[in-house]
């Protein structure tokens, strides 16, 4: 099937191929909407490494390495979905400086039994402890269970010092609302949401604002205003709704780039040594 994608023509040979039994769409779907109704994301992606999960030359401290692809524009996008890939997972950092994130991550991720609404809750908590410090911040679904919330950051730090940061920042978080938070590492010792520090570290990678999941529903990771996080609720945005939604709202995340904050001065804030560039 040819579709005509950034004034390009393009061919997607996959239209009867399922990514799996319980996703809707296929990638020739996917793709359509990628390339011709979410170019929306291409901010989020653009000169970002975005992972795929194949085999390649980026070494990781785990060992794992990946070929990891830069999407900047919206027939690439489409080139994605026709390769059978869903999500949209995006490195924190830039190809200008791999090594220093240019934003801060928290991923609030619910145990199974955790009430959406605590989610929606400890998120309101971030946002009161970022506001606090003078952190510009973003909300947005996970697309699966959770709530993304992104901060800007001048992209001077190293993984390891933007997650010790991020870290100190959870604990925080926890002892705010310690009876539905946690920040316990082993997922057996939980008792609550996980405020998860770890996606900070250079071998992580997050569903980009935009990205869709591989969920029944195709679900979408949706940017959120801030005033609409106390009654969200995850499963309206999907695949098939978002057209209509970014129409209504438009984008969200814009701007996003524009107000880093430093974290140097930060750390102290936090009872913390002080940060190592």
């Amino acid at each position: 099937s040819q579709q005509l994608v950034n004034e390009a023509r393009f061919g997607f040979n996959r239209l009867n191929i399922s990514f799996n039994p319980n996703v809707v769409v296929n990638p020739a779907d996917l793709g359509i909407k990628n390339g011709i109704e979410f170019p929306i994301a291409l901010p989020q992606i653009r000169i970002t490494s975005l992972g795929l999960d194949f085999g390649g030359p980026a070494q990781f401290p785990s060992g794992r390495t990946a070929d990891f692809p830069v999407v900047n524009d919206a027939a690439a996008l489409a080139w994605i979905a026709n390769l059978g890939c869903i999500d949209l997972h995006t490195w924190s950092s830039r190809i200008g400086d791999v090594e220093k994130p240019d934003y801060l991550l928290i991923d609030l991720d619910p145990r199974g039994g955790d009430p959406w609404s605590h989610v929606r809750t400890i998120a309101l908590v971030v946002k009161d402890v970022m506001d606090e410090l003078g952190l510009a911040s973003w909300p947005k679904t996970s697309g699966s269970t959770g709530i993304h919330i992104l901060a800007p950051i001048v992209p001077e730090l190293p993984f390891p010092e933007v997650r010790r940061f991020a870290k100190a920042f959870a604990q925080e978080v926890e002892r705010r609302v310690p009876d539905i938070a946690t920040t316990t590492w082993k997922v057996a010792d939980r008792t609550g949401v996980f405020v998860d520090f770890g996606q900070n570290a250079r071998d992580r990678t997050i569903a980009c604002a935009y990205s869709i999941r591989p969920t029944q529903d195709a679900r979408a990771s949706a940017p959120l205003r801030w005033d609409e996080v106390a009654d969200v609720e995850a499963a309206d945005f999907t695949l098939e709704t978002m057209p209509a939604r970014i129409a209504t709202v438009g984008d969200l995340m814009a701007g996003m780039w524009s107000s880093p904050r430093s974290l140097i001065p930060l750390f102290e804030r936090l009872k913390l040594k002080p940060a190592k560039p």
